[in-house]
């Protein structure tokens, strides 16, 4: 068995590895609240994005979702079929999407 054999611990090394789920957490790994409140705001910002990029997207594509990557990705490989006069508004919105 496995648990039987002896540790092997690597030169210079006095102590084994701690398993990842036992060592204490470092304040960089959970990210500071700051940027737990950015990420937060960012989500939610992409959230927004996709939900309008749904509403506004030709019936005919929106069964392709699902297989194409959610509203934004779908919109984006047949931007063809939106019609031309809301086609800037979904650019742009892909791009803010994207730059996210």
């Amino acid at each position: 068995p496995f648990w039987l054999k002896p540790l092997r611990l690597k030169p210079g090394r006095a102590t084994p590895p701690v398993p990842f789920a036992r060592r204490p957490l470092v304040l960089a790994e959970l990210g500071t609240p700051r940027r737990v409140r950015m990420d937060a705001m960012k989500e939610k910002a992409k959230k927004q994005i996709e939900e309008q990029l749904a509403q506004q997207a030709p019936g005919s594509i929106k069964p392709c979702f699902p297989c194409c990557g959610g509203p934004v990705g779908t919109v984006n490989k047949c931007i063809c079929l939106v019609p031309a006069d809301q086609r800037e508004n979904v650019k742009a919105a892909i791009e803010k999407y994207k730059g996210m």
